[in-house]
């Protein structure tokens, strides 16, 4: 055992702990993901024969749509699932399109129909990463917003990844890593808009403290998971080799406190009132010393519009809106903490990834009074199943089933 292992801090003890919980939970399936994965390899022939003209059906489909989309997706993880890939960046998109078919319940051509239109829009949402190297897929999540008898209007989340640095691995070795801002990363910025130098400067692109925490938390997801480097260290077999991944939930949540001089402060939740929203409002439970207004909150969260900006009262989360490498790091591992905290919440035990929420409204003030600072983020979650694999059914993404 890595010798740094031996000397992990309590909270390291709890969250191995957790780990080890969710590792169990894998002989307890989802009885819903299991029919999926159980089907999956069927319907990956179907496709293919389908697409290459030589389809011979025997057995007849019939699906609702919404068995149909979870079907896609666990098939889309059997085909294209890159899970043995450590990413060191990682990528999602949403958008709201229209998919059609000719009738209810969905039969095997509307369901070939569906597969390839889905693929389609997963390519257009893969072709708006400019990176050039190699590229991955982990996990496409559709859900149905509204639907008449030959179509439906669908939100359609990807999450892929990348490699920058082929020789540097990410992946802690049996270790949680806890400090993983050091002090060449100098002082950033609450949001991603604006930067330290220039608080009032616009800066679409800019990677400030939401983007840094995030692209961390996913460098570091195998911990939260299954770490092959250190599972095969000790002489346990990888079982991403034949994994799929079924049941994706992704959940939005923000630390929005909101101030209205009429009635005070409230907490600003999601509408679907989830898990993972209420952890980023609440208070950091391992806070050593209360109300010093150091590392009172998971989450960062100021409130504004009364001039008070720089209170030091602790309601809000900090007294500046630049967090310098110690707060970096608290933040990191409070929404780590958090993360694994929802998996066990859900019982899901794959965290995808984590993103900026850029889903979530933009405006940080409501109507124009009642304003808040805060930091937002999205969450994919979701369960691994082992599966036959044949090693030609593996297809790099985007290729046609």
């Amino acid at each position: 055992m890595h010798i740094k292992a031996i000397l992990l801090s309590l909270m390291t003890i709890f969250m191995v702990s957790c780990q080890k919980e969710n590792l169990t939970e894998k002989t307890n399936p989802n009885t819903q993901d299991l029919a999926f994965v159980k089907n999956v390899k069927k319907y990956y022939d179907l496709v293919k024969a389908a697409n290459d003209n030589q389809i011979i059906e025997r057995d007849g489909i019939s699906l609702t749509l919404d068995e149909a989309l979870l079907q896609i997706e666990t098939l889309f993880s059997y085909a294209y699932g890159d899970f043995t890939i450590a990413s060191d960046s990682t990528y999602s998109y949403l958008d709201t399109v229209v998919i059609n078919f000719t009738s209810t319940p969905i039969t095997t051509d509307d369901f070939v129909s569906l597969t390839n239109q889905v693929l389609d829009i997963c390519k257009d949402q893969f072709d708006r990463i400019t990176y050039t190297g190699p590229k991955y897929f982990y996990s496409v999540k559709m859900r149905k917003l509204s639907s008449t008898s030959t179509s439906a209007t669908v939100s359609v989340r990807t999450v892929f990844g990348s490699k920058y640095n082929p020789i540097n691995d990410f992946t802690p070795i049996g270790e949680w890593p806890t400090t993983v801002f050091d002090n060449k990363f100098t002082a950033t910025y609450y949001n991603d808009r604006h930067t330290c130098s220039d608080p009032g400067g616009v800066y679409n692109s800019g990677v400030q403290a939401p983007k840094s925490i995030a692209s961390m938390m996913n460098r570091y997801k195998s911990y939260l998971n299954y770490d092959p480097f250190y599972a095969i260290s000790n002489g346990q077999p990888n079982p991403y080799v034949n994994m799929v991944l079924a049941g994706v939930q992704v959940y939005d949540g923000s630390s929005r406190r909101v101030r209205y001089p009429e009635t005070g402060d409230e907490e600003g939740y999601t509408t679907d009132n989830n898990y993972w929203d209420w952890l980023l409002h609440q208070r950091n439970p391992d806070d050593v010393t209360l109300n010093d207004c150091i590392d009172e909150y998971n989450c960062f969260k100021i409130a504004t519009g009364l001039n008070n900006e720089e209170s030091n009262d602790c309601i809000n989360n900090t007294r500046s809106k630049c967090l310098n490498v110690p707060e970096m790091n608290h933040y990191y591992n409070r929404l780590m903490s958090c993360v694994l905290e929802t998996m066990n919440h859900y019982k899901k035990h794959h965290f995808i990834a984590i993103s900026t929420n850029p889903f979530l409204p933009n405006s940080l003030c409501i109507d124009g009074i009642a304003c808040s600072y805060w930091m937002s983020f999205s969450i994919s979650l979701g369960n691994m199943y082992t599966v036959e694999t044949k090693q030609e059914d593996k297809l790099t993404f985007p290729e046609s089933i």
